[in-house]
């Protein structure tokens, strides 16, 4: 089991930088809608793995929402839960166009809190997991 998480964490961490360039290039543009989408990516991606490791498998929208909700009160932090509406912004941006680069950013920098966040949680998981396995 842990080898096939950890190949699926490497498969995605190879989207994720792709998504990254795509988010600093479409940035660099001013095209706000597909680099928020790009960042939205790599949110889900995170969440996606980080409920891999608790042994739940997330697909839906509502379903990454409440498990941010969880994680928010695990980890004793309000904050996330407003990051992540960011992260839901930047998504929302992509079909409706609405963020000046002012609204585009202050979304952003929330949203990669978000991603700090995560990814500090995934690395926490992955270490347990590891343990368990040796």
């Amino acid at each position: 089991m842990i080898s096939e998480l950890l190949a699926e964490v490497e498969r995605r961490r190879r989207i994720m930088e792709r998504l990254y360039d795509e988010f600093e290039e479409y940035r660099r543009r001013g095209e706000y809608g597909k680099a928020g989408e790009s960042l939205w990516g790599i949110v889900n991606n995170m969440l996606y793995l980080l409920g891999l490791t608790q042994g739940v498998k997330l697909s839906r929208h509502g379903e990454f929402r409440d498990f941010v909700r969880d994680l928010a009160t695990a980890s004793n932090d309000a904050d996330m839960i407003d990051e992540f509406r960011a992260a839901e912004t930047l998504h929302a941006n992509f079909y409706h166009e609405f963020m000046d680069e002012d609204l585009f950013t202050a979304n952003s920098e929330k949203t990669w809190r978000l991603v700090r966040k995560l990814e500090k949680l995934l690395a926490g998981e992955l270490a347990k997991l590891r343990l368990k396995a040796s």
